[in-house]
């Protein structure tokens, strides 16, 4: 196992056919678009993400997690402690 590099990207919404299918047949809730503080993401705004970790600028990242979500886990938090 030396010397190999193991890490996860997660990604939040991303505008592909898959998920406008998915907007369309279903009654989103408007607040899910909300807590993207970033906006709804595009599939090059996860690329470069990608890029960078196979790259050998990466060479010393390793078991980690990257989240590329436009800001959605943290507009929840803000939205959830503006309820308190």
């Amino acid at each position: 196992m030396r010397g190999n590099r193991i890490n996860t990207l997660s990604p939040g919404w991303v505008n592909t056919e898959l998920t406008r299918k998915e907007d369309e047949r279903s009654l989103v809730n408007k607040k899910f678009y909300e807590w993207h503080l970033l906006g709804i993401g595009e599939p090059e705004d996860v690329t470069g993400t990608v890029l960078f970790l196979l790259s050998d600028r990466a060479r010393w990242i390793t078991g980690t997690n990257v989240v590329v979500d436009g800001g959605y886990l943290l507009g929840g938090i803000i939205d959830h402690y503006k309820k308190l």
